[in-house]
């Protein structure tokens, strides 16, 4: 019976697989008209050496030279009435001293959208292959060389059809359904699906500012080992629109779910927010409910100007790490230069073209190596807060962003071993500066710093607290050889240190070398 639910739930992973790479030839992958798209193939190789390729302690640190065959692709564009954007690596990696060590790591973010029946039927689609930690108190790699036993290849497919119209002459409709399938390469037992069916109705009364909703979900989360849980809600809201910049809501409901008990448990739901939007540059919105898990928040606000954008949020809520990757987007660095290109750009294509290049002749990460979430199965309550600004000068950018995570388990998951076994709520904070100087119109240094910490109290007498804290600093000098090809040098220092299981402190220096060519 095991080996059947096994292979069921295989076939169910390899349908929504190749569901989303049908879903990705419909957006018009090669479409038609070309001039409407940017496609960009790539070739990078990268060599690098690392005084500490294992980031292991002094006593048993070895160095190494790695090379990084990186063959990649990257598609952006809009087509009749489909879109897509899509970026692919496939890391190559080749050790000089340990070929045993060679092995390929694979980096996706690709979002789709089709209107397959005008104004009725759509289907959005999103996939994502991340390197992932293990633990969050393991050694945290900052680039795909590094050989560490904390790494995972994580991988999130989300296929999501939906219906959308009017209801009588008094109400619009949304009826959508979504299959999320989660899975990594460090153990099959933590894989899982989430099936979600959702629908709304947002209506119109006598009142001209008046308005409301009525909405309702079901969600299924299907383990390919362990039980599998499942949550209903539907709820009430009103809102009021005091003028075009400013309205609020009032939300009443219902809930219930399985996910800490074998039985579904049932709870009343009750909340109020507000959403402020003086002008296309800032929006300050809050949103707060009591649910089955405490207090339930959104609080967020967003500004910019010609040349900076700002952002900060603070959301608790329950979720899954399949849900938190398929929300992710495309990395915070990312989406601050594409708000604060606004003014100049307005075309999102266009713009989203020159948010890559500068991040590119930089030499910046699109997520600014911020931490991902550690291996769980498990549903759990996340409280994340995130405050970030870019500003951006005639041969100057800057980016700093702080932030901060704690995660509590709700029931079992899968029944594997993760963090949460040893610690009940695991926190991660950290702050990243990114700078980059212009030298020349083709070349450019930078310097990217971090510092991040996660901490997790054992609550038990006969162990101590989980703690591991890494300090990173990197240089870069980046320059384009001609209109298609671009190279540049690198330096990185690592310090790491923990205390509690398994822990123990490290440092690393590497240089890194490499040359990309445009097809």
């Amino acid at each position: 019976m095991a080996r059947d639910t096994d292979r069921r739930c295989a076939v169910l992973t390899r349908l929504t697989q190749v569901s989303f790479l049908a879903f990705a030839a419909l957006c018009g992958v090669v479409p038609a008209q070309a001039q409407s798209w940017r496609i960009v193939p790539q070739v990078t190789v990268t060599e690098t050496y690392s005084d500490n390729i294992s980031l292991a302690p002094a006593d048993r640190r070895e160095s190494d030279f790695v090379t990084d065959i990186t063959p990649s692709l990257h598609i952006d564009g809009k087509r009749g009435r489909s879109q897509l954007r899509l970026d692919y690596q496939m890391h190559n990696l080749i050790y000089a001293k340990e070929p045993a060590r060679n092995n390929t790591q694979h980096a996706l973010n690709a979002t789709g959208k089709v209107e397959a029946i005008e104004n009725f039927f759509f289907i959005d689609g999103q996939a994502s292959i991340t390197q992932d930690q293990i633990s969050a108190f393991g050694t945290q790699p900052t680039n795909n060389a590094s050989v560490t036993g904390n790494r995972t290849e994580s991988r999130t497919f989300q296929l999501s059809p939906y219906v959308r119209g009017q209801f009588a002459s008094f109400a619009d409709y949304l009826l959508r359904y979504s299959v999320t399938t989660y899975s990594t390469t460090a153990d099959s037992s933590v894989d899982y699906r989430v099936h979600d069916v959702s629908g709304t109705l947002n209506g119109r009364t006598g009142i001209a500012s008046l308005g409301w909703t009525v909405d309702g979900s079901r969600q299924i989360i299907q383990y390919d080992r362990g039980r599998d849980a499942e949550a209903d809600r539907i709820r009430g809201v009103l809102i009021y629109q005091f003028d075009p910049q400013f309205r609020v809501t009032t939300t009443a409901g219902y809930e219930s779910n399985d996910y800490a008990t074998f039985v579904k448990e049932s709870s009343s739901t009750y909340g109020a927010g507000f959403e402020w939007a003086p002008s296309v540059r800032t929006n300050v919105n809050a949103v707060w409910e009591k649910r089955f898990f405490g207090n339930s928040w959104a609080y967020g606000a967003r500004y910019r100007t010609p040349l900076t954008a700002w952002s900060f949020i603070d959301r608790r809520d329950v979720t899954t790490n399949a849900l938190n990757q398929a929300a992710r987007g495309s990395g915070v660095a990312f989406d601050l230069l594409f708000n604060a290109l606004a003014s100049r750009i307005p075309d999102p294509v266009e713009r989203a073209t020159e948010a890559n290049r500068l991040l590119q002749q930089g030499g910046i990460p699109s997520d600014l190596n911020l931490p991902r979430d550690f291996l769980t199965s498990r549903v759990f309550t996340e409280r994340r807060r995130e405050a970030s600004v870019t500003i951006l000068g005639k041969r100057n950018n800057l980016t700093l962003s702080i932030f901060r995570t704690d995660k509590e388990a709700i029931g079992e998951g899968s029944g594997t071993r993760d963090d949460f076994d040893v610690v009940p709520e695991v926190s991660e904070s950290g702050a990243t500066a990114a700078f980059s100087h212009s030298l020349t119109p083709l070349s450019a240094v930078s310097a990217l710093a971090s510092w991040q910490r996660s901490t997790g109290d054992n609550r038990s007498a006969a162990s101590s607290n989980f703690e591991s804290r890494q300090w990173s600093l990197g240089t870069f000098y980046v320059t384009r050889f001609g209109p298609k090809t671009s190279g540049s040098l690198g330096y990185r220092h690592i310090r790491f240190a923990g205390a509690g299981e398994g822990n123990s402190g490290y440092r690393e220096n590497a240089l890194t070398a490499s040359v990309s060519v445009q097809f």
